[in-house]
C-alpha cells in the first residue's frame, strides 16, 4: 500500500487487536509506525500522521498495578534474624538490613554510592540520576 493511502483506520486496524492485551508491544509498533509517518510527512508524501489521532480510539491502556505485600511490623524483627542467620553472603544480608531499616526500594539499595552517605550526619541523600 503506498503511504499516502495509509488511513486512520488501517492504524487502528493494526494496533486494536493488541492495544490492551500486549500493552508494551503496541506502544512501541505505535511509535514505530509513527515516525515511519512522520517522514513521510516531511517529505511531502502525506499531508498528515494518522497516529496523531488515533488515542481516543483506542483508549487507555490499563496499567495493571501489582503491589507487593508488606510484612507486618510485627514480624520485621523476625525476618531481619532469619536473614541474618541464613547461608547468604555477608553483603546480602547487610544490603537487606540497610533496605529495611531505610525504607527505600531495592534498586535503590542496589545502586546505592558511598558519595551519596554522609556518616558524619547520618544522611543517605539519594541520586536520582539515570538508571
Amino acid at each position: 500500500m503506498p503511504i499516502a493511502e495509509v488511513t486512520i483506520a488501517d492504524v487502528i486496524g493494526i494496533l486494536a487487536p493488541i492495544w490492551h492485551e500486549k500493552a508494551s508491544t503496541a506502544r512501541k509498533l505505535r511509535q514505530r509506525i509513527r515516525a515511519v509517518l512522520k517522514w513521510a510527512v516531511a517529505m511531502d508524501l502525506r499531508p498528515d500522521n494518522p497516529c496523531d489521532r488515533i488515542g481516543p480510539v483506542l483508549g487507555a491502556q490499563g496499567k495493571v498495578v501489582r503491589h507487593m505485600r508488606a510484612l507486618p511490623h510485627c514480624e520485621v524483627a523476625a525476618a531481619l534474624r532469619s536473614v541474618q542467620a541464613s547461608n547468604a553472603r555477608p553483603v546480602l544480608k547487610l544490603a537487606f538490613e540497610f533496605l529495611v531499616l531505610t525504607a527505600t526500594h531495592s534498586g535503590e539499595v542496589r545502586r546505592a554510592a558511598w558519595k551519596e552517605i554522609d556518616r558524619e550526619e547520618g544522611v543517605w541523600t539519594i541520586w536520582m540520576g539515570p538508571a
